[in-house]
């Protein structure tokens, strides 16, 4: 039973530290307006909520330090946290999961440049930080995702610090100092990231195989902001910068920056490696968790859980434990048959449920029956509703009087597996006892099989199956999770499949149910739309989008959409909160079809203005009329949609693969077969490991990373021509080619290299020829067509009199052929040219900078042939 303990001065209320130490699970631990300090940090080990009797942060004042420690689930929601000592304010670890909302953090002294605390630290856990603010003293180190999930929102803080494979959202965040992502963590930030940079400190800094992807990046506070990037990948979709304002990304070779932008200047150095901290963080924190479990378990989409609102106003919170609401069975089933789809569900429910009620009522009348076995699988993507399906059929189970309790458990893997030896069966049994006489619901199961024998998920199963044994007519346990991953989970243990008689399959949505589904969230709201435009660009998107989330994509686009209208409601002087329009759609979707055809015909141009080419541009523009006129034949022809783009592009180096890989990415982004408008460029170090297992690994982390917009394998035969038994380039090649055919509409792999070599490589493996249909051949070019290149180089620049394209083409034309390399040698020369000309400007005054001296462009030209 849920209470609620007032903290304050006067009858019936407790203080601080007595409220804490008398709250039990789900009880809610309430401030008065005032001021609270206690001396140590205080450790919650329990499911509590600390909250504020008001909405004002300010009202209530606490000055104390919180370690969430045990599996914790704790919400502090608008309260105002002072540090006054050299610590860390907030410390959540051991798998716990805490949310803070409407908080202020605050450093209320000025402590040393040198202290390194965290204000808020977690590891192994899932933090969440939502509309706060953290104010510091001393060096930024506002919050810290150490081997954990995280999620912020509308928070403004100094430094957020991702490392040890942490996954962390954001969304329309402030932050004002620096973002450091290292050890394979990633940040997905949507909406807008504010960020500024101030000396000494790189507002990003990127490492390890780290990745950052920014929706819009903004920064009114500097002149210049700062980023490097060590074996790492930053992507950034839109910039906001003030005129003048520009960022400098640093970055090695071995990573990649994704932000076409004039405000963005990248320097790559091959050499320098350069980190941004050097951590003295208390690291003997247990993990609760190994590296492999979170990596299989953590790189799911986030539920609609973790951005949940809270509301903890008094009223509401006496409401809930006095007046629980009761519905009929009628209405719950109601309620069941109103769900968008899942009719093959539904039909399975009322099955399942008339069953279980005609044997009990057998029972009730002395008749002889069979003991029903409730036990079930819920198959299915995200998105289908096996969450809100599992609670509605838990209520009518109970209010048939089918099952004893209300109580619905709802766990995942980290709920129930320790990484001591021992501890899980402990906790596996302290959850199935907390759902005794009620439902468990396990969702993802298949993560609690690992290949790895020293995996403890195999524990928490033998556990889980004694107890379903043990207590046949006691429980309900629903394993969850995707169809052939729990398909698999329940082969590999023969107690499984004869304890867990009921399947449930959860279909996809089909395109009509995923635009119902949208539509009504809409009006739900209160806005109004052009129901028929929004329809189709919901679709559209859907169709286009590689992660097929079902609800959950209707979900994530109708907040993205919302926050349109937001920011142009924002600029107008007419506020109207309630209408969508169509310019708001278009801006979500990247434009309406005008724009993009606008678009197309943009990047058209631009690879029609490319010197030389002339087969490859004829090629490229059929390709494109073929793919208009399937995408437009989509509504009349059934399958029309299942077209495979993947192509072999051949020819020697500096031939324009890489940008003509660019340009289709464009067009076919803006056709709408592509989900995003990006090339991933990788060789074989990026795909081939070094032992069994870690080839398959690394090329399935490129493939998803590429999923949704075009891969580009350069060099791509060197996977397979290594003379060597022992390599692990062919097993490359298979995860491609079954990436190629299972996900032949999500993405473009376009393979290129030698043309001598490509053929070659086509012939190692026959799977490959009839997965990759287009071939483009890439022609050297003339020694005219590198003299105009050149001249393209330089355009920026003044070269008199000097006949350089005439000059260029003779030079060109003398070169032994191994030193010919088409664009690439004309960038060298032009490179060089204008290096020669800076070091010219330093020993001699001159009027015009621009104007390179005629016997520097001689001099660098006519060395390439002494």
């Amino acid at each position: 039973m849920r209470q609620i303990l007032e903290v304050g001065q006067g009858f019936g209320k407790k203080s601080f530290e007595k409220a804490l130490t008398m709250a039990n699970n789900n009880d809610v631990v309430m401030l008065n307006p005032g001021h609270y300090s206690v001396p140590k940090n205080v450790t919650l080990c329990k499911n509590i909520q600390i909250v504020s009797k008001t909405k004002k942060c300010s009202d209530v004042i606490v000055n104390t330090g919180f370690n969430v420690v045990d599996n914790a689930k704790v919400n502090i929601k608008n309260i105002t946290i002072e540090n006054e000592n050299e610590r860390t304010s907030i410390t959540c670890s051991d798998g716990s999961e805490l949310t803070i909302e409407g908080c202020r953090i605050i450093d209320i002294k000025d402590f040393s440049e040198k202290n390194e605390y965290f204000r808020i630290y977690s590891k192994d856990s899932l933090l969440r930080i939502i509309d706060s603010e953290i104010i510091e003293n001393g060096n930024p180190k506002s919050v810290c995702f150490d081997h954990s999930r995280g999620y912020i929102e509308g928070t403004i803080l100094q430094c957020v610090t991702a490392r040890d494979n942490s996954i962390v959202k954001m969304y329309n965040n402030e932050v004002n100092k620096q973002i450091f992502i290292d050890d394979n963590s990633k940040i997905e930030s949507e909406g807008i990231l504010s960020v500024s940079s101030i000396p000494n400190y790189d507002s990003l800094n990127l490492s390890n195989n780290s990745q950052l992807f920014v929706e819009k990046l903004q920064s009114f506070k500097s002149p210049i902001n700062y980023g490097t990037l060590i074996d790492s990948y930053l992507k950034i979709d839109d910039i906001i910068f003030k005129s003048g304002y520009k960022m400098i990304v640093e970055q090695n070779m071995q990573s990649t920056v994704d932000a076409n932008f004039e405000e963005v200047e990248v320097v790559t150095k091959e050499d320098e490696q350069k980190y941004a901290y050097d951590y003295d963080v208390n690291e003997n924190n247990n993990s609760s968790f190994s590296e492999e479990e979170y990596d299989e378990k953590y790189e799911e989409e986030y539920d609609e859980e973790y951005c949940e609102e809270y509301d903890y106003d008094e009223e509401s919170l006496e409401n809930d434990y006095n007046n629980p609401e009761q519905k009929s069975v009628n209405d719950l089933m109601e309620e069941l048959n109103n769900l968008q789809g899942l009719k093959n569900v539904k039909e399975k429910v009322k099955e399942f449920i008339s069953v279980a009620k005609f044997n009990k009522e057998r029972k009730e009348q002395g008749l002889p029956f069979n003991n029903v076995t409730f036990h079930s699988v819920f198959l299915g993507n995200p998105g289908t509703g096996k969450t809100t399906v599992a609670r509605l059929l838990s209520q009518i189970l109970y209010n048939s009087g089918v099952i004893e309790s209300d109580v619905f458990v709802e766990v995942s893997r980290e709920d129930l597996v320790s990484a001591h030896i021992g501890d899980t069966a402990i906790k596996t049994k302290a959850v199935l006892k907390k759902a005794n006489k009620g439902i468990l619901f396990i969702d993802e199961a298949y993560t609690l099989y690992k290949d790895s024998g020293s995996d403890f998920g195999n524990e928490a199963v033998d556990t889980i199956l004694k107890y379903m044994e043990d207590n046949k007519d006691s429980i309900m346990i629903i394993f969850a999770g995707y169809t052939k991953e729990m398909q698999k989970f329940i082969s590999m243990n023969p107690g499984l499949k004869s304890r867990i008689p009921n399947e449930f399959y959860f279909e996809d949505y089909t395109e009509d149910e995923i635009a119902d589904i949208g539509i009504s969230s809409i009006v739900k709201q209160g806005y109004f739309v052009d129901e028929a435009y929004y329809k189709k660009a919901l679709i559209s998107k859907y169709k286009s989008e590689t992660d097929k989330s079902n609800a959950r994509f209707v979900r994530n686009f109708n907040e993205q959409l919302i926050f349109k209208v937001a920011m142009r409601v924002a600029n107008e002087s007419e506020k109207d909160y309630q209408t969508i329009k169509r310019e708001d759609i278009d801006s979500l979707i990247g434009g309406n079809k005008l724009e993009k055809n606008n678009k197309i015909a943009e990047l058209l141009e631009e690879l029609n203005n490319l010197i030389g080419l002339e087969d490859v541009k004829s090629y490229v523009n059929d390709l494109i009329k073929q793919v208009q006129a399937n995408h437009e034949l989509e509504s009349y022809i059934d399958d029309n949609n299942n077209f495979s783009y993947h192509m072999i592009f051949s020819g020697n180096p500096g031939t324009g693969k890489t940008t003509v890989a660019r340009i289709i990415a464009g067009i076919f982004y803006n056709l709408d077969i592509l989900s995003k408008n990006s090339v991933i460029e990788v060789s074989r170090t990026d795909l081939v490991g070094r032992y069994i297992g870690h080839t398959e690994s690394k090329t399935n982390d490129i493939i998803n990373l590429a999923m949704g917009g075009v891969l580009f394998i350069d060099e791509a035969y060197q996977l397979t021509n290594v003379a060597s038994n022992n390599d692990f380039g062919s097993l490359a090649v298979e995860t491609l080619i079954t990436a190629l055919e299972n996900n032949r509409d999500q993405f473009i792999a376009i393979f290129a290299g030698y043309k001598s070599e490509m053929e070659l490589f086509l012939d190692t493996n026959p799977g490959l020829r009839s997965r990759i249909p287009i071939t483009i051949e890439f022609p050297d070019y003339t020694p005219y067509e590198v003299g105009k290149i050149v001249r393209l180089y330089l355009k920026k620049w003044d070269i008199g009199e000097y006949p350089l394209e005439e000059q260029i083409e003779s030079v060109y034309s003398n070169l032994d052929e191994k030193d010919k390399s088409n664009a690439r040698w004309a960038r060298n020369i032009s490179e060089e040219i204008i290096k020669n000309h800076k070091i010219w400007l330093v020993d001699n005054d001159c009027d015009n900078p621009l104007k390179i001296d005629y016997d520097i462009i001689n001099s660098t030209i006519l060395n390439k042939i002494i």
